[in-house]
């Protein structure tokens, strides 16, 4: 099985090519209490009954992303058309970590959440995009 590096990567913003430096994906689930007086677990197919340990339910599944670019480049400005990258507004995401045309991280509506745009002497000044999906969303093994 081959290893990638994160250098083979393509990251799409609406559908334009965007150099990026570092991205992560955290799907998670929120698990619900359903502990009870008989030890009954949440997923009867494969539990069984535990008097005294505590029992879960896998519930709304959601996927937080972060992704950093290298540095801001005004010929190429994510804050413009056709990115226009703002907090607060939606974006089609997608992310290739073999390269364009494999498999993909999917999120097709993400609510950005936060854009950081820093930097310092000497240094590049990089942007910061975070978001959680909203709705369906796919990985690469999907």
């Amino acid at each position: 099985m081959p290893m990638r590096r994160a250098v083979d990567a393509r990251v799409l913003l609406r559908g334009t090519l965007y150099a990026t430096q570092e991205f992560s994906f955290d799907e998670t689930s929120q698990l619900d209490d359903c502990s009870n007086t008989e030890g009954v677990p949440a997923n009867t197919a494969l539990g069984s009954a535990a008097f005294g340990y505590a029992s879960k339910l896998c519930d709304i599944i959601s996927c937080r992303v972060m992704i950093r670019n290298a540095t801001f480049d005004d010929t190429s400005n994510p804050f413009a058309l056709p990115i226009a990258l703002s907090a607060g507004f939606y974006l089609p995401v997608r992310v290739y970590p073999a390269g364009l045309g494999g498999v993909s991280w999917n999120i097709p509506n993400m609510a950005v959440s936060g854009v950081s745009h820093g930097g310092r002497v000497p240094g590049p000044q990089p942007i910061t995009i975070t978001g959680e999906s909203d709705g369906l969303f796919s990985h690469p093994l999907t």
